[in-house]
């Protein structure tokens, strides 16, 4: 791919990808919960994650915003030396107050980064809007992100084993690198805008505007089918990958925290050989058919999950992590859509859908989980992504067929 680029290009195409790697060091990946176990209860540990992600998604669509307005390379580093510095206050807490405080700390900077950190990237590259090189781009560092999470687990699982805050120590770490790494990447000349002084209720009513602006976005007839993949299948995946979910199915089938480690470890090298695939065939592989896909098999592990697996539970572990195969393709057809002053502030939107559900099933999924009734969670959301799946091919057909009348009209 980066044959084909620029001497600019490929040197911001390799940051990129070195960006994501540290950015991807989560530490805590499998342990965090069985940390927050040593001190609080499951259904305490629902709570928090419930309250800091509500914190975090207040943050989530301003940044954009600011980003667009104030410079999304200042944002970035920002939000990195927020979730340093959350990590770092989870380390070394001991009660409900210490974590949640941590925690909502590092919501807030993961959301100065969401939409800001691919905006600001994606700007500076400057890619052609026929061409496949961002997908690709995507795809490519989808796998490094994957493979970051692979070391990090194995490396975390080691840690925890030494010392349960060194991994907490050591994720802190590396965002801090995170943020080293683009310290240099700035907004071009003609992407800095130019801020004008005007009064706290001006101001208000631009950044309204512009929020308002965003969400309307995706009401257009480019973005609409996306908003329930976004929510179901993605959303899904979100409290997977990062929240309570994974955690609980793990132990669930009854996983130890090492053999969890392994088995998040299989589920990581499993994605990225499928990314793989993807990356290679990207040409010859529709975007219809990955969302089909990834649909399918998120909505038959979610009620996979309601039997007894055991051991076997590892193949639900890994289906649910094909969630990074439709980031690529959302995220294109995002990019591309969305006007250039916007940009930050429309993938902030983005991620704000994609992670809004989690503020209420962190709680429902620690409190059914603790009543024995999780599978009424596992039947419920699966049948949403069908219907959500649903909706995408048809509104895909409705557009087909009103291009075609149009064309017919027009000649």
């Amino acid at each position: 791919m980066l044959g084909s680029l620029n001497t600019q290009q490929r040197s911001i195409c390799r940051k990129f990808i070195l960006y994501k790697f540290l950015s991807s060091l989560f530490f805590i990946h499998v342990i965090w919960f069985h940390f927050y176990r040593r001190f609080i209860t499951d259904q305490q540990i629902g709570i928090l994650d419930g309250i800091a992600f509500a914190i975090g998604l207040c943050v989530e669509i301003p940044s954009g915003i600011l980003a667009d307005s104030y410079g999304r390379a200042k944002v970035v580093k920002l939000g990195h030396a927020l979730a340093a510095t959350g990590f770092a206050v989870q380390a070394f807490g001991n009660t409900f107050i210490e974590l949640a405080i941590g925690q909502s700390v590092a919501m807030i900077g993961a959301s100065c980064v969401s939409g800001a950190d691919d905006a600001l990237f994606f700007t500076k590259l400057k890619f052609e809007s026929s061409s496949p090189h961002w997908r690709k781009l995507a795809i490519k560092s989808g796998q490094v992100v994957l493979i970051a999470q692979l070391a990090s687990t194995i490396v975390g699982t080691i840690l925890y084993g030494v010392d349960p805050r060194l991994p907490w120590i050591v994720s802190s770490i590396a965002f801090l690198g995170a943020a080293y790494i683009v310290w240099d990447v700035e907004e071009g000349d003609d992407q800095i805008v130019t801020q004008e002084r005007f009064p706290f209720s001006d101001s208000l009513t631009r950044h309204l505007r512009t929020l308002r602006s965003g969400f309307f976005e995706f009401q257009s007839l480019a973005l609409r089918r996306y908003v329930p993949i976004i929510i179901t299948i993605e959303g899904i995946f979100y409290a997977s990958e990062w929240g309570l979910l994974k955690l609980v199915l793990l132990d669930r089938f009854g996983f130890s925290p090492f053999l969890g480690g392994i088995v998040v470890s299989a589920s990581v090298v499993a994605t990225i050989g499928l990314l793989e695939i993807i990356h290679r065939f990207n040409h010859s592989i529709s975007q219809r058919k990955i969302i089909i896909l990834t649909a399918l098999m998120t909505g038959l592990a979610l009620v996979a999950s309601i039997a007894p697996l055991g051991y076997w539970g590892l193949f639900v572990i890994v289906a649910l992590g094909c969630g990074h195969i439709t980031r690529p393709y959302v995220s294109e057809a995002v990019n591309f859509a969305c006007d250039e002053s916007a940009r930050a502030t429309v993938l902030s939107v983005a991620s704000f859908l994609r992670t809004v559900p989690y503020i209420g099933l962190a709680p429902l999924i620690g409190f059914l989980n603790n009543k024995g009734l999780l599978f009424i969670f596992l039947v419920g959301w699966s049948a949403l992504t069908i219907l959500a799946l649903i909706f995408f091919l048809w509104d895909e057909t409705s557009q087909k067929r009103r291009n075609r009348i149009s064309g017919s009209l027009t000649s």
